[in-house]
């Protein structure tokens, strides 16, 4: 069984192998068609792009009533009629958003934290309207990440590696995620680019990205001030780094500070506990206990049903068991590093289950990885010692 294993390893190593660029370039573009084609069939609906259609008419709209209004008259003309039902009856929650104006209003803070994306959609909102500018804002996104992934993978000439890209893209709900009109994709893209900017050593630019990644899903400033950090500690980048989390770290007391703002407690407990109708008046005080348990359903339900935490684990065993650490750049170690250590303060701090929050991040370590492999092959291929990467 053991030599099977060993056989079926080797093979394994060699199917991969990084001659075949064409190949993969040409795998990736297959996989963003297809993707792309099953978006504009079968785009998934969700509550939360209600709830950026919202915000997108809020400038506009005379009261709440009337936002309310324009918000679910835009929705009810762009879904079929079972979409419609599931959004508007499928619980107490829904039945509630979309009878009662003052409800649906106190949930938009939620959602209002989204800058980048918010505007947006306001933006492209006035040529069309805010649901198909939502349709056309994940679309593009999604080509954009396949687009710095495929360059990301020229560029370290890792894209004959395209099977195994493919193969984790599709582990970590790429397709999904693409379907689902949300901030995700977009903030995707802006991490993926300023992950790479950095180890290119364009320091202004990756900090660009990132503050623009900040933007669009502001939970990203985990990930900035763990950076920092390792930045700081290390070297590289040190000083545009610092000055990139003090900037987001400005930037989110001042989007916090507003009146409207409920606090990290109360979305854990919207999110994880109970979708409580409305806001008003709602003001549980924080339990550690209560925080535990969400932790320990959160990751319940990532096991079971997602496969985050689990590629999580297999890709740290291959890295650490088959790869020598100083075939990577110091830059690719610092940033290898910083996106391990944000996962994990991340998810302590606040425990999302769902893999699209975990996508960018994992996908920057599997190609940090590949990186790893092709430099320790190169390596020992050159110096004519090159041995089989260990299955144990």
């Amino acid at each position: 069984m053991e030599k099977l294993v060993a056989k079926l390893g080797k093979a394994a190593t060699r199917a991969i192998s990084p001659k075949l660029p064409l190949l993969g370039a040409a795998l990736l573009f297959t996989f963003l068609a297809v993707t792309l084609i099953d978006v504009s069939r079968s785009p998934m609906t969700s509550w939360d792009m209600i709830a950026y259609t919202a915000l997108a008419y809020e400038d506009d709209a005379k009261n709440k009533t009337d936002l309310h209004a324009k918000t679910w008259a835009t929705v009810e003309e762009n879904l079929p009629n079972e979409d419609l039902a599931v959004l508007t009856q499928g619980s107490p929650y829904k039945v509630r958003q979309y009878e009662d104006p003052e409800a649906f209003y106190s949930v938009l803070t939620f959602y209002r934290m989204k800058i980048l994306y918010v505007e947006l959609t306001s933006l492209l909102g006035d040529l069309t309207d805010p649901v198909r500018a939502q349709r056309l804002i994940c679309m593009v996104f999604t080509a954009m990440v396949i687009g710095v992934i495929t360059y990301w993978a020229c560029r370290e000439h890792i894209l004959g590696y395209g099977p195994v890209i493919v193969a984790s893209l599709l582990m970590l709900g790429f397709v999904p995620m693409a379907k689902n009109l949300s901030p995700d994709m977009m903030a995707s893209f802006f991490l993926l680019s300023g992950m790479y900017s950095y180890i290119r050593g364009r320091d202004l630019l990756a900090a660009a990205a990132l503050l623009a990644a900040f933007l669009t899903r502001p939970d990203n400033l985990a990930f900035v001030g763990v950076f920092f950090v390792f930045a700081a500690a290390y070297g590289p980048g040190r000083w545009i780094m610092t000055a990139l989390f003090v900037v987001c770290f400005i930037v989110y007391k001042f989007v916090i500070s507003g009146p409207e703002y409920v606090g990290a407690w109360i979305h854990l407990w919207f999110s994880h506990i109970e979708y409580v109708p409305t806001l008003v008046g709602f003001d549980p005080d924080y339990s550690v206990g209560m925080h535990l348990q969400i932790m320990v359903n959160s990751t319940i339900q990532a096991v079971l049903r997602e496969t985050w935490i689990v590629y999580l684990f297999l890709l740290s065993s291959l890295f650490f068991g088959f790869i020598k650490i100083h075939y990577l750049t110091d830059r690719s170690r610092i940033l290898l590093f910083a996106i391990f250590a944000s996962i994990c303060a991340k998810y302590l701090i606040f425990p999302h289950y769902e893999e699209r929050f975990q996508f960018a991040y994992l996908a920057g370590m599997t190609l940090i990885f590949l990186m790893g492999l092709h430099a320790q092959r190169q390596s020992e291929t050159q110096s004519g010692e090159r041995k089989e990467i260990p299955l144990s």
